[in-house]
Formats: structure tokens, sequence, C-alpha cells
């Protein structure tokens, strides 16, 4: 696993910033070393050998002037027959050789102030003895003659001490010159090397630092790249109906957190799946439960339609045999009304003719009535089949009586259609 998916972006970002920062300080001071080392190396060979070598140089410039001057002055002999081609005195020469060795004193003193390194300390010693011998034993003594005139004494001292003496000299100044330019190019080979070292040291760190931080941030770039494409497609699949749809980034950054949030949210969002697709099944079980009841509703429905048929075809026969009946009660009242006005004219013949017979009045209007207190008349009845059967003149058809008995034991809507219950309280139904 990638080391870095445990780290937070943030202190991701914030390694990389470190890393790059310390690889830039890293190579910004040694970028600064060596610039310093260059400038340390360019102060050494101009402060401890260009100097020195332009002293040394001086110096036996000098040397061979004073020789030269020496040589010169010889020419002011008056035996010599060049000698009036001279329009100076001879002291210019002996002067310019005085100030020559007073130079020469100072760009010494000079010199011996440098860094000196144990083999020139050997030549610069070496370089002092022969010159304090070749002052003292060539150049004074032959510059006191010419001052004297003695011009044969000081060609003597030329040649047999300046000459000799100057050569041991001259060879020590060489050698301390040689020296300064083998030191100089000794140090220019060591800050060539020491720059070139520090160049492939800074191209290494460079290049390693480069590479570093590009693996670093690759290792970054696809951590979270990695997070987030399995993050997506977790989500596409658990969009696209995939309840078991779960992230597999464990890292512990951002995204970690983010991915077990995903993963707990996909869980829950599965049991509740689970519990809807529970509900649903159960819906569905009382959606049969109830699509059975209705089906028997409708079969009750149709049943109940039946008998409300069967009532109807009831009810219309019952109002033809209403209307029977009815026709039947005026038929029954009509022929009471001619009963009654027959018993009447029954009843005045025998009361006249009781009256006749046993008290001797004629008239029955004039005589008490009799028969009420003896022969009580009934209640009327009150329904028309009563009537009719008081009467004796019930004609309702017998078939469709019995029909109406069986319609009204079947159906007790029917029967309380058919309304048995009088205001006399008696049942009739038979």
């Amino acid at each position: 696993m990638n080391f870095l998916n445990n780290m937070t972006i943030k202190v991701r970002l914030i390694f990389l910033v470190s890393v790059a920062s310390i690889l830039m300080v890293i190579i910004g001071a040694m970028g600064l070393n060596g610039m310093t080392s260059l400038e340390t190396s360019m102060k050494s060979v101009y402060a401890d050998r260009l100097i020195p070598t332009g002293q040394l140089s001086k110096i036996i410039g000098y040397m061979r002037d004073n020789r030269t001057q020496l040589f010169t002055a010889l020419q002011h002999d008056s035996n010599n027959e060049f000698s009036t081609m001279h329009n100076h005195q001879v002291t210019m020469h002996t002067d310019i050789v005085t100030a020559n060795i007073g130079k020469i004193s100072t760009l010494w003193d000079a010199y011996m102030a440098t860094y000196l390194t144990p083999e020139e300390e050997i030549l610069a010693k070496e370089f002092g003895d022969t010159r304090k011998a070749f002052v003292k034993e060539g150049l004074i003594p032959a510059r006191d003659a010419l001052l004297k005139g003695q011009y044969r004494e000081s060609n003597i001292i030329l040649l047999q001490k300046v000459n000799t003496l100057f050569v041991p000299a001259n060879a020590s100044a060489e050698k301390l010159l040689q020296l300064q330019l083998d030191v100089a190019e000794q140090l220019q080979s060591e800050a060539e090397a020491n720059y070139n070292t520090t160049f492939t040291v800074y191209l290494v760190l460079m290049i390693g630092g480069i590479g570093l931080l590009t693996v670093l941030a690759i290792m970054t770039i696809t951590g979270i790249s990695g997070a987030v494409r399995d993050l997506e497609e977790a989500s596409n699949g658990l969009a696209a109906g995939d309840l078991n749809a779960r992230s597999s980034y464990k890292g512990k950054d951002e995204l970690g957190r983010v991915a077990a949030a995903f993963n707990m949210m996909g869980e829950k969002f599965h049991n509740v799946i689970q519990d809807l697709s529970g509900a649903t099944s159960q819906l569905a079980s009382a959606a049969e439960e109830t699509s059975a009841i209705t089906d028997q509703t409708s079969q009750g429905i149709t049943r109940q339609q039946a008998e409300t048929e069967q009532v109807a075809t009831a009810m219309n026969e019952m109002n033809a045999t209403v209307h029977e009946v009815a026709q039947n009660a005026a038929l029954a009242a009509e022929s009471a009304r001619q009963a009654d006005e027959a018993s009447n004219r029954g009843k005045h013949l025998g009361s006249r003719y009781f009256a006749k017979v046993c008290f001797g009045h004629p008239s029955p209007s004039k005589q008490q009535n009799f028969t009420r207190p003896f022969m009580p008349t009934a209640p009327r009845p009150s329904c028309v089949r009563c009537v009719i059967t008081s009467s004796r003149l019930y004609t309702t058809p017998s078939v469709t009586l019995r029909r109406h008995k069986a319609a009204a034991a079947s159906s007790p809507s029917f029967a309380r259609a058919l309304n048995y219950e009088y205001t006399d309280g008696v049942d009739y139904r038979g």
C-alpha cells in the first residue's frame, strides 16, 4: 500500500513542500558554499599568489636593473672613449641602484607578510640570504667605488661579485616565482576539482530531488486519484442498483473517511431497501387478500343484486295483488253496504213486526231499538283482508298468497316489504 495513504492530504502536501524546501536549502547551501569556496580561492590566488608573483617579478626586475645600472655607470670612466656620450652624472645611476635596493627591501617585506607554504618559506629564506650577499658584497661596494670614481675597482667588483652573486639570488627569486605559478596552478586545479565536485553533487541532488519530488507527487496523485476512482466506481454501482457496491479504499486520510462514510451509507441503504422489500411483499400479500375479499364482495353483490331482482319481481307481483285486492275490497265494500242496507231493512221490518205483535206499536221509528243491547256490534276491522274475510268476500288467489309467504320466508327484506304487522297487532299470514 502507498504509505502516503496513511497521511492526510494536508500532511502529504506539507511533506512535499518540506522535502522541496529542504532540497532547495541543501542545493542553495551547496551553491553558496561553492561560491564562498570559489571566492576564497580567488582571494587566495590573488592575495597569496598573484600579488607575490608581481612582487617577485618586480624584485627580479629591480635586481637586473641594478646590475644594468652598474654596467652603464662604468661608461662614465674618462678613460672610456664613449664617456662623452653621457650627458649626465654617474650619480644618476648610483641613485637608481640605491632606490632599487630600497624598493626591493619594501617589496620583500610585503611578500614575507603574505601566506607562505612550507616549501615557500624555505625558498624565501634561501632568496633572502642570497640577496643579502648580493647587495652587501656586490651592489653596495660597486656603487661606492663608482661614487669615488674608482671605475676599475668597480668593474672588478661587478665582474667578480655582482655577476657571481646575482646568479644564485636571481635563481632563488625565479624559484619563488615558479612556486607561485605552481601553487596558483594547484589552487586553480583544486578550485576546478571543487567546482566539478560541487557541480556533480549539485546535479545529483537536483536530479535526485526532482526525482524524489516526482515520485512523491506521483504517489500522492495516484493515491488521491485511485481513491476518487474507487469512490466513483462504488457510487456508480450503487446508483445502478448494486446494493452490495462498496469502496475498497482503506486509507487514513480524508478520502478514507469519506469511503468509510460511503460504505456505512451503502449498508444502511441496503438495510432500508431490504425492509422496503419485506414491506412490499407483505403489501402484495395484503393486496392479494384484498383482491380475494373483493371477489367475495363482488360475488355477494351479485347475489344481492339477484335477490334485489327477486324482490323487485315480488313487489311487482305484490302491486298486482294489491290492485286486485283493492278491486275486491271495493266490491266487498259495495256488497257490505248493500248487506247493511238489507239488514237495516230487515231489522226495521222485524222491529215493526215485533212491536206490533208485542206492544201493539206499528211504527218502529217511534219505538226504542232493542236490538243493540242484546246484539252488540263488533269493532270494525282495520285491514282490507279482515274486511274482506269478515264480509266473506275474500277473493285473493291462493297461489299468489302462497308465493308471497314463500318469498317472505326466504327473504326478511321481502317480509318487511309485505308489512304484515297491521295496526290491530294481529299477524294474518296464516
